[in-house]
């Protein structure tokens, strides 16, 4: 059985909650945005990750332009590209 180092389990555990959020917005052309809270609720079952550690990985996804976190809304928008 191969090890994996920390750093790569970070890396390959931001993959696949990028994919699943990328996923959720390709569900419908017309989905601007999910709600926050119950894709944290989801994600949390689906993966064992507490809610800080999966707010601190959606936090990281957002700061590299993978979609945009309005908490006070409840929301991940989807980042569209300017035309």
């Amino acid at each position: 059985m191969v090890r994996q180092d920390g750093a790569e389990i970070r890396k390959e555990r931001l993959r696949k909650i990028g994919e699943k959020i990328q996923a959720a917005f390709n569900k419908g052309t017309t989905i601007d945005s999910i709600p926050l809270t119950k894709t944290i609720a989801i994600l949390g079952l689906e993966t064992g990750l507490t809610k800080e550690r999966l707010t601190e990985y959606l936090e990281f996804l957002q700061e590299a332009g993978k979609f945009s976190i309005d908490i006070e809304g409840d929301k991940i928008w989807r980042v569209t590209e300017p035309a």
